[in-house]
């Protein structure tokens, strides 16, 4: 009652003194949070202070001990507005790989102009950093505000920012196993959830905006350049295209390098369609760059086409004939196999998610075609057999629920305490919340009570999880995504002025609970392998209120 009435900022020293201010404590009311409630009185800027230098004392606990205060702390300073973001993105910072921080950091963001700064620190913790299990939603999430935001003041920064992540993401062992397509970067629909395909169209979007900016093109084209790959010739197209001020020889030398690759992309077309048309000098230079068929493989070979073959005739969509002198028979070879082949498929981007993603044993309008609980029966028995097709799983099961609840939520809101008994597996349940959370606005507002009912049993039971496929991207292997999903709906739900007024304290237990059940902060800004301003530790140090007080 003090607190709630405390007026003099002055009182907090004596007060932190006496430890009667002091770091939150399980399963404890936090006294700082009748500081900064809806009805404060003393200073918002005083308050971040003392925010801040809790955030300090954190750092004297165990490394196990820290996640639970430090998310206290966000939480209190996102309460307090943009002056508070200061606090909040130091938490992130610390936390980078923590679903906890990011969705309070994208909370508190919310509702921001995308131009904050805000935004920015967010998408730098959340890219490259996020579950595969969210299948790309908060990736996509920061990426439109940190490109819809883009100012003359800030679009250096998050170019530099995109360009840096684009390129770890590039770097790392799973970027081979990333399904490309063939339309240019810049063109809708690629049907992708890999944050390296989502931050690599974002980027190269964004170069057409900071040209027109006044960005130098030379300095775009350093950054991408050494992004690793395909990836980094691509965008190095999008550049180089529009530059300008970049000489006519240095575009042709990259196109050359170009047709090293196994096809031609939207983005190769691009930069050739402004390079047409070619002196005779450099349709020499193309044509020893694209070579010579190879001689055809002795019949006992497998298939009647040379080794490179298939690499001409695909180009052969946008080269210049003088470039494909001597290649007639062999374009035709596999023309007579695979067809002519098509300017257009560089215009049609292909669907990505049907071979990435797999498939439900029960496609979505096979469970819509029943009841919610005889559909959660269902799903609740299906199991994996050897006989099963490739890439069918539970996730695609889960997803499919997913789907019908999020078009039919109201029927799937009945009984939901019902509903999660019966689905019993996490990845069911996961995918059944956030089902609700996607189209929170189409049901009731005396949902609360009922989704909280729900909640009580999955923390009750804890049922122990089925093995369900080979790893835990086949199914879930533990609760850590279902907790995320009960904090995200009830935000959801209060969003929505739910019938929550009543619960308030259990859903604040439940939000702290979930970062008290999270692992301690594993350092993962070490472990970047490629440690770049906005990856590496001693830039991460500089950018804190901390660093940059002992830098001043």
């Amino acid at each position: 009652m003090f607190l709630e009435r405390l007026q003099d900022p002055d009182w907090l020293e004596p007060l932190r003194a006496a430890e009667l201010i002091k770091l939150p404590e399980p399963q404890s009311p936090w006294a700082v949070a009748a500081l900064t409630g809806p009805n404060r009185l003393l200073p918002d800027e005083r308050l971040v202070e003392l925010l801040g230098q809790l955030l300090n004392d954190v750092q004297a606990l165990d490394r196990a001990d820290r996640p639970a205060p430090s998310f206290e702390i966000m939480r209190n300073a996102a309460w307090l507005g943009p002056v508070g973001h200061r606090v909040v993105v130091a938490v992130l910072r610390q936390y980078p790989t923590e679903e906890w921080a990011h969705m309070m950091a994208m909370s508190a963001a919310s509702g921001l102009d995308d131009s904050d700064p805000l935004h920015m620190a967010a998408a730098d913790a959340v890219i490259g950093n996020e579950s595969r299990h969210e299948g790309g939603y908060r990736t996509k999430q920061v990426l439109a505000h940190l490109v819809g935001g883009v100012t003359p003041t800030n679009v250096r920064e998050r170019f530099e920012l995109l360009a840096h992540k684009c390129r770890r993401l590039a770097s790392s062992e799973r970027a081979k196993y990333v399904v490309t397509d063939v339309t240019a970067l810049t063109v809708d629909g690629w049907d992708d959830d890999e944050p390296l395909v989502l931050v690599a169209n974002a980027l190269a979007r964004l170069v057409a905006t900071a040209r027109d900016m006044g960005v130098p093109n030379s300095w775009m084209l350093e950054l991408v350049s050494r992004i690793p790959g395909e990836w980094g010739e691509r965008l190095e197209c999008q550049v180089l295209a529009g530059a300008n001020e970049i000489g006519r020889n240095d575009k042709v030398a990259h196109l050359v390098r170009r047709l090293r690759s196994e096809t031609a992309t939207g983005d190769d077309r691009l930069l050739l369609d402004g390079l047409t048309p070619f002196s005779s000098e450099e349709i020499l230079e193309l044509r020893d760059a694209l070579g010579q068929p190879a001689p055809p493989p002795p019949s006992s070979d497998r298939g009647p086409l040379g080794v490179n073959w298939a690499r001409a005739w695909r180009w052969s969509m946008i080269l210049p004939s003088g470039v494909l002198v001597g290649w007639d028979e062999a374009i035709a070879a596999v023309a007579a196999i695979h067809g002519q082949p098509d300017p257009t498929a560089l215009d049609r981007p292909m669907r990505n998610a049907v071979f990435s993603h797999g498939f439900s044993p029960y496609p979505p309008e096979d469970l819509a075609a029943i009841e919610p609980l005889a559909a959660a029966e269902l799903a609740a028995a299906w199991r994996p057999s050897a006989g099963d097709a490739w890439g069918v799983s539970a996730r695609e099961l889960a997803r499919s629920i997913e789907s019908v609840v999020k078009d039919d939520p109201v029927a799937w809101i009945d009984s939901p305490a019902e509903i999660v008994r019966v689905l019993r597996e996490p990845v069911y349940i996961n995918h059944y919340l956030r089902g609700l959370k996607a189209s929170v606005a189409k049901l009731p507002p005396s949902t609360g009570t009922a989704v909280l009912r729900a909640v009580a049993l999955i923390r009750a039971e804890r049922w122990p999880p089925t093995t369900l496929g080979r790893d835990d991207y086949d199914y879930e292997s533990d609760w850590t995504g279902v907790d995320s999903a009960v904090v995200e709906l009830i935000d959801a739900l209060a969003d929505r002025d739910a019938d929550l007024d009543d619960h308030l304290d259990h859903c604040w237990s439940l939000a702290g609970k979930a970062a008290s059940d999270l692992p301690e902060d594993l350092g993962s800004v070490e472990s970047y392998a490629d440690a770049a301003r906005h990856d590496d530790p001693l830039s991460r140090a500089l950018r804190s209120s901390a660093g940059c007080d002992g830098v001043e």
